[in-house]
Order: structure tokens, then C-alpha cells, then sequence
């Protein structure tokens, strides 16, 4: 019997781990598409046309879009749902300033922090990513141009200005 209840509170222990992987899938998926625009700014966002698409019930979604919310990418009025953050000119100019500066602060931090071989494999992010055929291929440009940022600021080897740059 008290193996009955232990293999009972492993399969509990192993719902609540795929409950968690779920909602970080869903998560990271909404995220995408609030990132790709798929979300026009303003607009209302069905939660049972996302769990419908992405094969998931409106729990992990919820939970997804409530993290969203605090991460910026949404926004919620009560009784009315979730909708994609507006984009107004002073709030891109804003968020670019902040972009900026933690970039500025980053770039300092690695030339003090990184060894001349991080630098060069950094540098060597944007030539792999971009190339010839890429021109013209904006999405292509944007994730070599992301991948070049993030890694200058991992080199800075500060967790808090990579985490607020992601």
C-alpha cells in the first residue's frame, strides 16, 4: 500500500512538472507571436482561439498571458480579457533609450569582463548570421541583429542586464 501511495505522488510530481513545462511552452509561443506583430496593438486576444491552436486548455494560456502581462508584452482590463500592448511613438522611443543604455553599459562591462576570445566568437555571431543572400530578408536581418546584441551583453556577465534585455 505504501508503494501504491508513492508512485500515486510521483505521477502528482510528474503532472505538476508538465503542467510547468505546458505553461513555459505556451508562454514562449504567445510570446513569439506578440514579439512577430501577430497581435495588432490594441487588439483583444481570444484565449479559446490560442488554446485551440496551440493544443492546450485555457489554463496554461491564462497563466501564460498573466506572465506576459507583467513582462509587458500585454496588457488586461478586468471583466474584458487580454490585448496586445499599444504602440505609441513615445513608448518606442522610450523602450530604444532603454535598449541604449543597457547596451552602452553592457558594451563597457565586456571590454572589462570578456576575454579576447569570447569578443571574437561574439563578433563572429553577426558574420555567421549575416551574409549576402540574407539582404532584403528582414526577419533574417532582425535575428542575426538580436543574436549579435544579446551576445555582447552576455558578455558583460551581468545576469540582471541580460535578463532586462531579453
Amino acid at each position: 500500500m505504501t508503494q501504491g501511495r508513492g508512485s500515486g505522488e510521483k505521477s502528482a510530481a510528474t503532472r505538476a512538472v508538465r503542467a510547468a513545462d505546458s505553461v513555459e511552452r505556451v508562454y514562449a509561443r504567445i510570446k513569439d507571436f506578440a514579439i512577430d506583430y501577430r497581435f495588432r496593438p490594441g487588439e483583444r486576444i481570444n484565449e479559446v482561439e490560442l488554446a485551440a491552436e496551440l493544443a492546450v486548455s485555457r489554463t496554461p494560456v491564462r497563466a501564460a498571458l498573466n506572465r506576459l502581462e507583467r513582462d509587458g508584452f500585454v496588457t488586461s482590463v478586468p471583466n474584458k480579457g487580454f490585448f496586445a500592448r499599444e504602440l505609441t511613438p513615445e513608448a518606442v522611443r522610450d523602450l530604444y533609450e532603454l535598449r541604449a543604455a543597457i547596451e552602452r553599459a553592457a558594451f563597457v562591462l565586456a571590454c572589462e569582463r570578456a576575454s579576447d576570445a569570447e569578443i571574437e566568437a561574439a563578433a563572429g555571431t553577426w558574420t555567421r548570421h549575416s551574409s549576402p543572400e540574407d539582404e532584403g530578408s528582414w526577419a533574417k536581418i532582425a535575428v542575426a541583429d538580436e543574436s549579435f546584441h544579446m551576445g555582447l551583453t552576455r558578455l558583460s556577465k551581468n545576469a540582471q542586464m541580460i535578463s532586462a534585455l531579453e
